[in-house]
């Protein structure tokens, strides 16, 4: 139906009239949340990049932020589009794209304002380092933060070792934890 759009995104979507009505207009305005957030970084997307977690943020924080949707509805769908992709992708990158995306469906503003909205608070938790990311960025921004973060993540997102918001030089290390 939507170019792009994995199977199990559109399982979910046509679940329910409301999440069709709300939530997935969100996965299809995905480009207005993809394209200014690469606009900044003067990048494509690719790669496990601190680039690629703002935007896991940002999706997150857009859809939880539509009406009717809420941070469940946004994990849900999060939860489908990894689904959707997880044969092209390794474990650690799906543990990565869960963790940023609990942090943006966790962003509920008032009043939301749109997307600008979502990147600059999903920027600041990159800063913070509450975003998680393990690999270099392509094309380094001044706009991002320069260096990894300084804990590990689990499979399922969360935080095993290390503490939230330090840094690190070297990329974190990752072992799948059950």
């Amino acid at each position: 139906m939507w170019p792009g759009v994995p199977n199990t995104v559109m399982r979910w979507c046509l679940s329910s009239p409301v999440r069709f009505a709300s939530s997935c207009r969100a996965t299809r305005a995905c480009d207005t949340v993809i394209s200014p957030v690469l606009e900044k970084s003067h990048r494509p997307v690719a790669g496990d990049d601190v680039v690629n977690a703002v935007l896991h943020c940002t999706w997150m924080c857009r859809v939880a932020n539509y009406f009717l949707c809420g941070r469940d509805r946004a994990l849900q769908l999060g939860e489908a589009s990894e689904l959707g992709t997880w044969e092209q992708s390794t474990a650690h990158a799906h543990a990565m794209d869960r963790h940023n995306n609990q942090i943006g469906a966790s962003i509920l503003l008032t009043p939301f304002q749109g997307t600008d909205d979502c990147i600059r608070y999903c920027e600041q938790r990159a800063w913070s380092y509450r975003l998680y990311w393990f690999a270099p960025s392509s094309s380094p921004s001044q706009a991002l933060p320069p260096h990894f973060p300084g804990y590990t993540i689990a499979t399922d997102g969360s935080v095993p070792t290390g503490a939230l918001g330090s840094s690190a030089d070297d990329p974190p290390p990752f072992t799948a934890h059950w």
